[in-house]
C-alpha cells in the first residue's frame, strides 16, 4: 500500500477508504477475465452481461458506506446526499479546529499515541484532529511546509487551519478535496482568487468545503 493511502487509512476517511477496498474486491468477483480476441462469442457475451450487473448495482447503491446516524454531518467526500438540494439549502459551516477532547469518545483512545507503517512519528486523535496545526507522517517526502500550510492564516485567529490539513503536507488531497500538487501557478493563483471573491461554488450548496475554502481565500495576501 503506498503511504498516502497509510495515512488516509488512519485519517478520518479511513472507513470510507475501505468500504472502496471492498467494493473495487466485489468488482472483480462479478467480472470474469477478459475474454481474449480468439474467445468465442459466448464469452465475451458473458463479459458484457457482467458489466451490465456490474453497473445495475452500482446504480442500486451497492458499495456505499454505512447510513448515518440521526443528527450525524453528511460525509464530505463526493456528494453524500441522496436527494437534491431543496431551494435555499446551505452548508453547515464546519467547525474551527480544536483540541478538545470529544466527550463521547474514550478519552484514553483519544489521547493515546498511534504510529503508521514506515513513520516513525507518533500522533494522537487530538493531534491528528487539530488542523490548526498539521500532523506530517512522513516529512521526508515533500520540501519542508509554510506557516500557512502547516497552521493557516494568523489572521484568522483560533479559525485558522493549515492547508495541509486536507490536501495533506503533500499535496495530493483526501477523497472529499482537489489535489493541488503541480498545478500551474496561474492557474492555482486564478481559482483562490475566485473562491474569495465568490466566483467559484460548488453544484450542491450543502458541501461545506467550498465556505471554508472562501473563508481561507479571503484571509490570505499576495505574501501568503
Amino acid at each position: 500500500m503506498a503511504r498516502s493511502q497509510r495515512v488516509r487509512a488512519v485519517g478520518r476517511e479511513g472507513n470510507i477508504l475501505a468500504s472502496r477496498s471492498s467494493f473495487a474486491l466485489q468488482c472483480e468477483m462479478v467480472l470474469p477475465p477478459l475474454p481474449s480476441r480468439n474467445s468465442d462469442q459466448p464469452a465475451r457475451r458473458s463479459r458484457r452481461l457482467s458489466v451490465a450487473v456490474l453497473l445495475i448495482a452500482l446504480g442500486s447503491g451497492w458499495g456505499e458506506t454505512p447510513g448515518r446516524a440521526a443528527g450525524e454531518p453528511e460525509p464530505l467526500w463526493a456528494y453524500g446526499f441522496s436527494t437534491p438540494p431543496a431551494p435555499g439549502d446551505k452548508a453547515v459551516p464546519q467547525s474551527p479546529p480544536s483540541r478538545a477532547l470529544r466527550p463521547n469518545e474514550d478519552p484514553v483512545e483519544q489521547t493515546r499515541l498511534r504510529r503508521v507503517a514506515g513513520s516513525s512519528a507518533m500522533y494522537s486523535w487530538v493531534d491528528i484532529r487539530d488542523l490548526g496545526n498539521v500532523i506530517d507522517w512522513f516529512p521526508g517526502d515533500h520540501p519542508p511546509m509554510p506557516q500557512i500550510i502547516a497552521h493557516g492564516s494568523p489572521s484568522l485567529g483560533n479559525a485558522a487551519r493549515g492547508c495541509a490539513s486536507c490536501h495533506l503536507p503533500t499535496g495530493k488531497g483526501r477523497p472529499e478535496n482537489a489535489s493541488v500538487a503541480g498545478l500551474p501557478v496561474a492557474y492555482f493563483i486564478r481559482q483562490m482568487e475566485d473562491f474569495r471573491d465568490g466566483l467559484r461554488v460548488s453544484s450542491d450548496p450543502r458541501k461545506p468545503n467550498t465556505p471554508t475554502m472562501m473563508l481561507l481565500a479571503k484571509a490570505m495576501t499576495a505574501a501568503g
